[in-house]
């Protein structure tokens, strides 16, 4: 190892040592107390309140998905009750860990990408002008954009703030960096059928997910020989392929779940209640207010409408970003966290942590100012309008909403923003243009 290896490799133990630490509840107990009861962290499918009360129940012999307070899957519960038996010191460790884990694999991950883009870009824009080579990810990218975001992620206080209130979420980021993980070692048999092993188990874990499947399955074809990828017989069967791997996994899954439950009520309590959101507690979401305001004879109409919507975007984003499947996943994380019922920090935290990857695209991006500003008022005045909500009484619901428009306006315009700037500079480099309006099209 040389000398810049060696100073990388120790920048990770000691940014992963800070990260661990920070997350660790003993170090500020007054913070977990806080970030626990905030509704921006802790929503009804991941907050731990309900994740311990369906422990205690499971305990107790009662059925916890026969109430409204449960909503984690069957394997997540065990795996909870197997947790909290071996004591609190032990809980209060595992999520820290399992976050670190999570940060150790997108650190992977971007390595992989980035060495794939660059020899990619080498085989295909060969002979660009000079200021269009300006575009292309440098060689200098391979230390510094994984350990943007190994920091990025160890250091997001979106992430810290989830793990401290030991919200499920942190068991879905670390599914999705290991499914991210594997899917980057290319034509590796195992790796691709791990990929999407760990895309079902993420499924299964937070429905909305699935939606990833589209651009996961483009992000495979993409170590496969252009040649084969030419023929529609061979993409098909390879679809057929990743499709019974990932259905498989995920109808195993389930049917295990009812093994283990004796019966088929989580899936009331886990995936219809993930897709008609009854519980109406307030969160950063767009659902709440909305189910709220409606006349009852309309919910069923609207709560389809609303899914439809969520999952009206996979395929026509996976297919307009098949020439990068990556950046596809990514802008697919953002939509299903804009548009999911029940979304939280933990989620908005994830695919921040994944834009240094695309760093290169900032310095085509238009709306930086605007949306970093957004952001920054909306978590400002999240807590600000929640307490004079609830706790002086002395607003109303309205404010608290208003926020939440301005927090889910910040994310649409930067997705938005990336996904124009991406284009743009695909377009440049396809067309070899210094600027937009070098070439005038027809």
């Amino acid at each position: 190892m040389d000398r810049r290896g060696a100073v990388q490799a120790a920048t990770l133990v000691v940014m992963g040592a800070i990260g661990f630490t920070l997350r660790l509840p003993s170090l500020s107990p007054g913070v977990q107390r806080f970030v626990e009861d905030r509704v921006e962290f802790s929503v009804p499918t991941n907050a731990w309140r309900r994740a311990a009360e369906g422990v205690f129940l499971h305990e107790s012999g009662v059925d916890p998905y026969e109430g409204d307070m449960y909503h984690e899957t069957p394997l997540c519960l065990i795996f909870l009750t197997k947790a909290k038996s071996l004591g609190e010191t032990f809980l209060n460790r595992l999520f820290p860990a399992c976050d670190i884990l999570t940060a150790i694999c997108l650190y992977f991950f971007a390595k992989n990408l980035v060495e794939a883009m660059i020899i990619q870009q080498r085989k295909d824009y060969a002979s660009l002008k000079p200021k269009v080579q300006l575009l292309l990810t440098p060689f200098e990218d391979i230390p510094k954009v994984p350990l943007a975001v190994f920091i990025w992620y160890i250091l997001n206080p979106f992430v810290i703030g989830s793990c401290m209130a030991k919200t499920t979420s942190v068991f879905t980021n670390l599914l999705l960096a290991a499914m991210l993980l594997f899917t980057s070692f290319g034509s590796n048999p195992v790796a691709r059928v791990a990929s999407l092993v760990f895309l079902a188990l993420a499924s299964y874990q937070t429905l909305y997910l699935f939606l990833l499947f589209p651009a996961l399955h483009l992000y495979l074809m993409t170590s496969v020989p252009d040649k084969q990828r030419s023929r529609l017989w061979y993409e098909l069967g390879h679809l057929v392929v990743n499709l019974g791997i990932f259905g498989v996994t995920l109808s195993g899954l389930v049917i295990f779940s009812s093994m283990i439950m004796g019966s088929w009520t989580f899936l009331r309590g886990v995936y219809v209640f993930a897709v008609s959101s009854p519980d109406l507690t307030p969160n950063i979401g767009l659902f709440w207010y909305f189910f709220t305001e409606m006349f009852e004879q309309f919910r069923t109409f609207f709560v389809c409408t609303f899914f439809m919507n969520v999952c009206l975007y996979a395929i026509p984003v996976a297919t307009k970003l098949r020439h990068d499947p990556p950046f596809a996943i990514f802008v697919l994380l953002i939509l299903i966290t804009i548009f999911k019922p029940y979304p939280s920090y933990g989620d908005v935290g994830f695919y921040m942590s994944l834009f240094p990857i695309w760093r290169r695209l900032e310095p085509l991006m238009k709306q930086t100012l605007i949306v970093s500003v957004m952001l920054l008022i909306a978590v400002v005045l999240f807590p600000v309008l929640w307490k004079l909500w609830i706790i002086a009484g002395s607003a109303n619901s309205n404010f608290f909403y208003a926020i939440t428009l301005v927090f889910i306006a910040s994310q649409v315009f930067f997705v938005c923003d990336v996904t124009l700037a991406h284009e743009k500079r695909q377009w440049q480099l396809k067309n070899n243009a210094e600027t937009l309006e070098a070439i005038h099209l027809d």
